[in-house]
C-alpha cells in the first residue's frame, strides 16, 4: 500500500530539541549540474524516495548540537519518530563489535591476532582448502580480510522463529554454511560472515551471549542507555521500536526481520546513542579516553591490509582530516554515521526506508556542505545544454538480455529533459544531463549513458561501457 494523504501531512512536522535546521532546505544531490544547481527540502525528499521517518544528531566538537525526528515511525498508530524512536542499525554494530574487541585486547583478555580455532568450542571451521595450514585471526574477521565467501544474512519477519547462531553456521537457516574463497590475511573483501564467526567466538571464548558481551564491553561504558543488540518483538503497549518499510513506503511483512547473526547488524538504537561513538573517537584520539588508548584507534584506522576500510570502520583523510564512516542497511531501514574524528564534528542518520540510502546521502552533504566540514560533497559536473526537438531522437523502450534474464528501461522527455525510467522497478525516473559526445550522465546513480547511432538513427545504448542495451 501507498502512504495516505495523512501521513504525508505529518510527514511536514518534526520532533523537535532544537527547532528548524538550515540543512532542511539544503540536501544536495549525488552529482551537482553547475548549468543548473539544486538543493532539496528535507520533507519533499522523504515523499520522493518514500521513507516514512528519520533521525539524525549532528555533533559538533564532540557535543550534540542538533537532534531530531522527522515522519512516522508506526502507521498503524501515526506515532511520529522522536529523539527516542529505536531503528535496526544494520552494519553498524560492526563498529561497536570491533571497538569492543579492541577493548578486550587492551585488558588482554583477547588476542586479535591468535588462530580463533584456539578460542572455538561449540563449532569449528570447515576443513577448506584455502585455509590449510594457515590461521583465521580475530583481526582478519573484523577487517573482512579473512578471505571469506559473503553471505548476506536477510533473516525472518520478527513474528517467525530466527534460528540460532549455529545453525546459521552450518548453512541449515535459508543459507549455504561458511566457506572461503580467497586465503586469509591477503585481500579486502565484505563478508558479513566474518562476524557471524566472531560472535561464535566471543560467545565461546566469554561464555556470554553476544548481547551481554556487547553491553558490559561498548553499550554500558559509552552511556549507550537506549542501544540492545537483540532480536526485538513486536508489541502492542512498547512503542519504542520503528517499524520497516519497503522501497514503496509500505510496512514490511511482520513490522521488521529479526536473524541469528546478531554481531553483522542485530544494534537497535538511536542517533543519540551513537553520537557518544562520535565523542569517544574524538576524546581517544586526543589521548583522553578511558574507554581505549589512540594506539588502538590507530590500529583500527589502519587495517591489516590495503583496502577502503580499517577495521570496523570505513576510512578517508589521515590525521586531521580522518573521516571515519559506517553504513548500516536492513530490511526496511538504512542508516549511516560519519565524523572527522579528531574534531568530533559528524552526522547520524537513521531512516525506516529501503530507500533510505539515496535520503540520507543528501541530508549528510546538506549538513557538511553547511558546516564546511567536507565530510561528503556533491560530484559536479558541466553539462550541455540540447535542443529540445533534438531529444527526440533518444526517446524509446531499450533491452538487455543478461544471463537468462531481461531488463528493459524507457527513455523520455519531461520539462523539456531526457529522463531514464526503469521498467522492472518502480522508482522515480532519473533526470539525465548531456556531457558531449552523446554521453549522458543520470543525476542520481551516477550512470554513464552513450547512445550509439547507425543509419541516423540511435540503436542502443551503452551503459557504463559495461552492457549494451539494444532499442526494441
Amino acid at each position: 500500500m501507498k502512504w495516505s494523504s495523512v501521513c504525508q501531512i505529518i510527514w511536514l512536522l518534526p520532533f523537535t530539541l532544537f527547532g528548524q535546521h538550515p540543512f532542511e532546505n539544503q540536501l544536495l544531490p549525488t552529482i551537482q549540474d553547475e548549468r543548473q544547481p539544486v538543493r532539496f527540502n528535507l520533507a519533499d525528499r522523504m515523499n520522493h524516495y518514500h521513507v516514512p521517518g528519520l533521525s539524525i544528531a549532528i555533533v559538533e566538537n564532540g557535543e550534540i548540537s542538533f537532534l531530531q525526528g522527522y515522519g512516522i515511525a508506526r502507521n498503524d498508530t501515526q506515532a511520529s519518530v522522536d529523539t527516542n524512536t529505536l531503528f535496526q542499525a544494520g552494519s553498524i554494530t560492526k563498529t561497536l563489535v570491533a571497538m569492543g574487541c579492541f577493548r578486550m585486547a587492551e585488558a588482554d583478555s583477547l588476542d586479535l591476532d591468535l588462530n580463533i580455532r584456539s578460542y572455538l568450542r561449540s563449532w569449528q571451521l570447515p576443513d577448506d582448502p584455502m585455509i590449510q595450514g594457515r590461521a583465521v585471526t580475530i583481526r582478519q574477521l573484523l577487517s573482512h580480510t579473512a578471505g571469506l565467501k559473503n553471505i548476506n544474512y536477510k533473516g525472518l519477519p520478527q513474528h517467525q522463529e530466527p534460528g540460532n547462531l549455529q545453525q546459521q553456521l552450518r548453512g541449515e537457516l535459508r543459507k549455504p554454511a561458511i566457506r572461503f574463497d580467497t586465503f586469509p590475511g591477503t585481500r579486502f573483501a565484505y563478508a558479513n560472515t566474518g562476524y557471524l564467526i566472531l560472535q561464535q567466538v566471543l560467545e565461546d571464548h566469554t561464555g556470554q551471549s553476544l548481547t551481554d558481551w556487547l553491553a558490559d564491553w561498548v553499550l554500558e561504558p559509552l552511556g549507550m542507555q537506549d542501544s540492545e543488540l537483540t532480536n526485538a518483538f513486536w508489541n502492542a503497549q512498547d512503542r519504542r521500536y520503528s517499524y520497516a518499510y519497503n522501497s514503496d513506503g509500505a510496512l514490511v511483512d511482520g513490522y521488521w526481520y529479526n536473524d541469528a547473526s546478531l554481531g553483522a547488524g542485530g544494534l537497535w538504537t538511536t542517533p543519540k546513542d551513537l553520537a557518544k561513538v562520535i565523542k569517544e573517537w574524538a576524546l581517544i584520539w586526543q589521548g583522553e579516553s578511558d574507554f581505549l588508548s589512540a594506539e588502538s584507534l590507530r590500529a583500527m584506522i589502519q587495517g591489516p591490509v590495503p583496502g577502503p576500510a580499517g577495521t570496523g570502520v570505513y576510512v578517508k583523510g589521515n590525521l586531521d582530516s580522518l573521516v571515519l564512516s559506517h553504513s548500516g542497511k536492513e530490511v526496511g531501514f538504512t542508516n549511516y554515521m560519519i565524523a572527522h574524528a579528531p574534531q568530533g564534528n559528524g552526522v547520524i542518520v537513521l531512516t525506516n526506508g529501503d530507500q533510505g540510502g539515496y535520503l540520507f546521502s543528501e541530508v549528510i552533504r546538506g549538513v557538511s556542505t553547511h558546516y564546511g566540514w567536507s565530510l561528503t560533497t556533491s560530484r559536479t559536473v558541466q553539462s550541455q545544454a540540447v535542443e529540445v526537438d533534438s531529444l527526440k531522437a533518444y526517446v524509446g523502450t531499450y533491452r538487455l538480455e543478461f544471463e537468462g534474464e531481461t531488463y528493459r528501461i524507457e527513455i523520455q522527455t519531461m520539462n523539456q529533459e531526457l529522463m531514464l525510467i526503469d521498467l522492472d522497478e518502480e522508482v522515480d525516473p532519473y533526470p539525465l544531463r548531456y556531457l558531449g559526445d552523446q554521453l549522458f550522465i543520470d543525476l542520481v546513480d551516477q550512470e554513464r549513458l552513450r547512445f550509439l547511432w547507425k543509419n541516423g538513427e540511435v540503436q542502443s545504448i551503452d551503459w557504463n561501457g559495461d552492457f549494451v542495451f539494444q532499442r526494441e
